[in-house]
């Protein structure tokens, strides 16, 4: 049994979508123990230690620490993590996601020179970023002694813009030497979410499937 650092964050919109991953992932992996930090913009303590309390009914065993930031941009939340979160390491979930297997694989990788373990992405416009490959962010190991003594947050602010978003921003960071995830371990929109379930598809075990109604969205 191994302690997993889980970290996400969520507006008002997806805070319901936040309970459904949780769930995933706790059905999923009852034999390890989960500590959850909930990066927020709500600013209403009483529904987010409502939604804590009502969660740890279900499940007990769980921790669930929540971090309230004042951000226009919830995207912006995951850039801050190193910074707002004093541990070594995190795996960072977007909550489109829900899980299926066991995360101690992802959990146990090495995140390398640069503190972060990201899949490359597919699609030939989106591979490189000023000429480095590109990772997506939608899943991230992060090795957050690693970033803090590179100060990644403060090096990312630096080309904050209008025209960029959290994951170019890493990218810049990264400049293309993350550690690889295996292609099991993220799950593209659009990209490579046409293999699952199709019959002659890559013999993979999935650690992560998108909700049907992410596809939904994304395909209509």
């Amino acid at each position: 049994m191994i302690t997993i650092h889980i970290c996400q964050q969520t507006d008002l919109n997806n805070l319901n979508y936040i309970n459904v991953c949780w769930k995933s992932i706790i059905t999923n992996n009852s034999h390890h123990n989960f500590v959850f930090y909930l990066l927020h913009n709500i600013n209403d303590e009483i529904l987010i230690s409502g939604f804590a309390k009502r969660f740890k009914l279900l499940f007990p065993n769980v921790t669930i620490i929540t971090f309230f930031r004042d951000f226009t941009d919830n995207n912006l939340l995951k850039i801050h993590i190193p910074n707002i979160l004093n541990l070594p390491k995190i795996l960072y979930l977007d909550c489109q996601l829900i899980v299926v297997n066991d995360l101690a694989g992802i959990w146990e990788l090495d995140c390398g020179e640069m503190g972060l373990c990201l899949k490359t992405s597919l699609r030939p416009d989106l591979k490189e970023t000023n000429g480095h490959k590109a990772g997506n962010t939608s899943v991230m190991l992060m090795d957050l002694e690693i970033l803090r003594k590179h100060d990644f947050v403060d090096k990312i602010l630096v080309y904050n813009s209008p025209e960029t978003n959290e994951c170019k921003l890493i990218n810049i960071y990264a400049k293309g030497k993350y550690n690889e995830l295996k292609i099991n371990m993220n799950v593209f929109i659009n990209e490579d979410d046409h293999i699952y379930g199709v019959e002659n598809a890559p013999k993979i075990v999935d650690l992560f499937k998108l909700r049907p109604d992410c596809e939904i969205a994304e395909s209509s």
